[in-house]
């Protein structure tokens, strides 16, 4: 079975406030855009991926999403999981989230472990904030990333850190 992983793109960012840790909780409001990996999907004995299109690290978020429905559900069955990527890596794209919640869905039917959508955005959830979002297509209101963390603005062909985005923030 084949699947389309759709990027997306943050059409505001708000600063919501500064927690006790140090991040800063950010709300965002996303759409998806006509940019997807592929993910491909076929029964296997094991658990098996395979990534095409860039170096991937061995535990990329498709084979934490991968191991993380299997151990949540019980599920001792394989894959064999192909990974076309065309999302720029580290572009803010949630190309790696994306992946991850395709992963879910499409594991969801092919392993038949008939979770709905809220168990499924539970553990989306458990992936990063924007996985939850990339498992349904459409606009919506989503957190985003932590300041802490590093963000690439694609447009601008220049790395910011979020924390710069941050910076300005005072409570009122």
């Amino acid at each position: 079975m084949l699947y389309r992983c759709y990027a997306k793109i943050n059409l505001t960012l708000e600063v919501l406030g500064r927690r006790a840790d140090g991040f800063h909780d950010l709300a965002s409001l996303v759409h998806t855009i006509n940019l997807a990996d592929d993910l491909r999907l076929e029964p296997a004995e094991e658990i098996l991926t395979r990534v095409e299109g860039i170096e991937a690290l061995e535990n990329n978020l498709v084979r934490r999403a991968t191991y993380l429905l299997a151990s949540s559900t019980n599920t001792r069955s394989g894959v064999e999981l192909t990974l076309v990527k065309r999302i720029p890596t580290a572009a803010g794209l949630g190309g790696g989230s994306s992946d991850a919640a395709t992963t879910l869905v499409g594991l969801n039917g092919l392993w038949q472990t008939r979770l709905g959508y809220h168990a499924l955005s539970t553990l989306a959830a458990q992936l990063g904030s924007d996985v939850p979002f990339l498992g349904s297509s459409f606009t919506s209101r989503a957190p985003g990333p932590r300041c802490s963390r590093w963000q690439r603005v694609v447009r601008k062909q220049r790395t910011w850190r979020s924390a710069w985005l941050c910076q300005g923030y005072k409570r009122s």
